[in-house]
């Protein structure tokens, strides 16, 4: 089994959510990066919250 992982930028933002979720429902791991990002905005094992200010 090959694990898929992603890096999703603005990942709690409007379109951020939809493909976080998206990606999130094929397990496949997501970091999720924005300035304000937590464990509990989406609560699935395999997110990976990453608090970044680019």
């Amino acid at each position: 089994m090959t694990e898929r992982v992603v890096f999703i930028t603005g990942a709690n933002g409007g379109l951020g959510t939809f493909v976080t979720k998206r990606f999130l429902e094929i397990d496949a791991i997501v970091v999720g990066g924005s300035r304000k990002i937590s464990k509990e905005d989406f609560e699935w094992p395999n997110f990976v919250p990453l608090p970044v200010d680019f």
